[in-house]
This record gives C-alpha cells, sequence and structure tokens, in this order.
C-alpha cells in the first residue's frame, strides 16, 4: 500500500506530492490560494479542505455569509468515494461557497472535476478527453453512454453537437472549466499559459528541494 510523502513547495509543506503539483498549477495560472486554512464540523465529522481559492474581486471570505467570495478545492488521487462527495456536497451548503474537488494528476485525461452546489447537488465532470466521443470530435447514435474512469461508472448524455466541439478553439477541458476560470481569474487562461501550468505541475522534482 502506498503512502502521500509530505512536500514542501513554495513555504508549504503539502501532506502529498499531488497537492503540491496542483498548488504548482494553481500558482503558474495565477490563482491565489490559501493552504488548509479552515476546518468545520460537518454534522459531527471534521473536515479541513485542501485550498480556500478567493475571487480576484477582493470580497472577504466569512462562514455562511454571502455573497460568494472563491471556491473550497479538495484534491484526491482517485474517484471521490459516495461519503467523500456526501462531505464535499455538505460543504458547500454549510459556508455558502462554491466546492470543488479534482480527482487526479493535474494533467489532461488525467482528472476529474466535482462541483457542490449551495442547494445541495453535486455533479460529475469526468476526465478531460471526451467521455462520449474519444476525441474524434463524434458521438453516433445512442443519446447517452455507459462509461468508467478509475472503477467510478458514470453515464455520459449526447448533446448536439457533441461537447468537445462547441467551438473550434475549445477542449472538453474548457467546457468543464470555464466558469471556475473565469470567477478565479476573470477570464481564461490562453492554451500556452494553461499547456505551461500543465507541464510544470507534471514535471516538478520536489525531492530537490521547494523550487523545483
Amino acid at each position: 500500500m502506498s503512502h502521500a510523502i509530505e512536500t514542501k513547495y513554495n513555504g508549504h509543506l503539502f501532506r502529498s506530492r499531488l497537492e503540491a503539483r496542483w498548488a504548482m498549477w494553481l500558482d503558474t495560472l495565477g490563482i491565489k490560494f490559501a493552504y488548509e486554512l479552515q476546518g468545520f464540523d460537518l454534522d459531527g465529522t471534521a473536515y479541513l479542505p485542501d485550498f480556500w481559492l478567493p475571487f480576484p474581486s477582493g470580497t472577504v471570505w466569512s462562514q455562511g455569509t454571502p455573497p460568494l467570495a472563491g471556491y473550497w478545492l479538495e484534491i484526491k488521487p482517485a474517484p471521490l468515494t459516495d461519503n467523500e462527495e456526501n462531505l464535499l456536497s455538505e460543504l458547500a451548503q454549510h459556508t455558502k461557497h462554491h466546492a470543488l474537488a479534482f480527482a487526479g494528476s493535474p494533467w489532461p485525461g488525467e482528472f476529474a472535476l466535482y462541483s457542490a452546489s449551495l442547494q445541495g447537488g453535486l455533479s460529475f465532470k469526468p476526465p478531460t478527453l471526451c467521455p462520449l466521443c474519444n476525441g474524434s470530435g463524434t458521438s453516433k447514435y445512442a443519446l447517452s453512454v455507459e462509461r468508467e474512469w478509475m472503477g467510478k461508472q458514470f453515464s455520459a448524455m449526447r448533446p448536439s453537437p457533441c461537447p468537445c466541439q462547441t467551438s473550434a478553439n475549445e477542449t472538453w477541458l474548457d467546457f468543464g472549466l470555464h466558469g471556475f476560470f473565469s470567477n478565479v481569474l476573470d477570464s481564461k487562461p490562453d492554451q500556452e499559459r494553461l499547456n505551461a501550468a500543465f507541464q510544470h505541475a507534471r514535471s516538478a522534482r520536489f525531492e530537490h528541494g521547494e523550487h523545483p
């Protein structure tokens, strides 16, 4: 059984290499964050979100007080368990702020996105390679298809056209993270900047110090 390795990066001691890589991804994109800012009691369960990502507006976070001021972000190496999904949903309802989880490594096609609403719903966006057409740009026949990712079963609905081809420059990744980028950066990063963020996060050699 493998264990997470505590990792130093940019003055923080992260509980795992995976958290440090996602922190580098955030840094490269210019997304501000606080690490393990605040813990909560969610119906008797102690819960400490990994990251707080404030909106650029400068709105100060206050527990349970609108307006929305940012995102709570959890990092997981694999699909969330039922209990983890429930806690993420409770976190959004309890704090009245967005709650997300990135499950997997920071690289296109290797992570999924969970998003919890303030009303209690939870959505799942599978890895960035389109789950409908597998990158071909077309999904034929069925209105929905059954897919699997790292043991998680899900149904992918088929809009028309295939969502990975909604515009010439929009990928499945853009489709899934458009609202997130709009909120934390005011605008979507260009493809070169996004590619650099993924490349930096993937290639970091943390064993040589906190400035890979």
